[in-house]
């Protein structure tokens, strides 16, 4: 994906959150990071958010083959969290955000996702429905 696609892509993500009504806040943060911290409800101060900021970029970017290995790798490469440690904080963040977020918004981007016992989604899954509404 060359970079004016991903920035195309983008800019249909944006375009379709505001006409879903959805309204940027703050000028200061981007646009995908007031999506994590008000539509996802993953909270700033964890290392999930981190990792989600960064992965925002990486699943615009990522090719069809890319697994969730290799997304961690890159995790890696650019946080410094490890493959164990960005697996650990981003189900944190996962659990702790989930059932925070809107209904409205959990059909939206998630659909009708198998929970686990928890009642949130699996790491895998949650990325590869976030991955599909951002790029669709």
């Amino acid at each position: 994906m060359t970079r004016n696609e991903k920035e195309e892509l983008y800019k249909e993500f944006k375009q379709r959150l505001k006409e879903e009504g959805y309204i940027f806040k703050s000028q200061k943060t981007t646009d995908w990071e007031t999506f994590v911290v008000e539509t996802l409800k993953i909270p700033m101060n964890i290392k999930a958010y981190k990792i989600l900021i960064q992965l925002g970029e990486e699943l615009l970017d990522r090719p069809d083959n890319q697994t969730i290995g290799e997304l961690y790798a890159v995790i890696e490469e650019t946080l410094g969290f490890r493959k164990g440690s960005a697996e650990r904080s981003f189900r944190h963040g996962i659990e702790t955000g989930f059932p925070r977020m809107n209904a409205q918004d959990q059909k939206r981007i998630f659909g009708g996702l198998q929970l686990n016992n928890s009642g949130v989604p699996r790491v895998g899954e949650y990325i590869a429905r976030l991955e599909y509404y951002l790029t669709h």
